[in-house]
């Protein structure tokens, strides 16, 4: 995987109907890198601007949706949604 294979389209990630779309995932690896990545580009290094709470997948209206709770430095935590649709059971 190269950097330019992967783009985010979509919303903001704060709701499912606001999912941030991944495109360009080859598989659901891909996908969950990309996720992280767009998690340290946001918030800063995983463990120093955030921590992973929990990631969970589900179906929500046709679509694969991951969703990463992270606790940020202040305590506020929250959750981010990611569409990977089109990397979802590819591998």
């Amino acid at each position: 995987m190269t950097p330019h294979d992967i783009r985010f389209e979509g919303g903001n990630g704060n709701s499912i109907a606001t999912a941030i779309v991944v495109r360009g995932a080859q598989s659901e690896l891909e996908g969950t890198y990309a996720a992280y990545a767009w998690l340290v580009n946001k918030y800063g290094k995983k463990d120093e601007g955030w921590k992973l709470v929990s990631h969970s997948h589900s179906v929500f209206a046709g679509r694969d949706i991951n969703t990463f709770k992270i606790q940020l430095p202040d305590g506020t935590q929250r959750a981010v949604f990611f569409d990977c649709s089109e990397s979802f059971g590819k591998f």
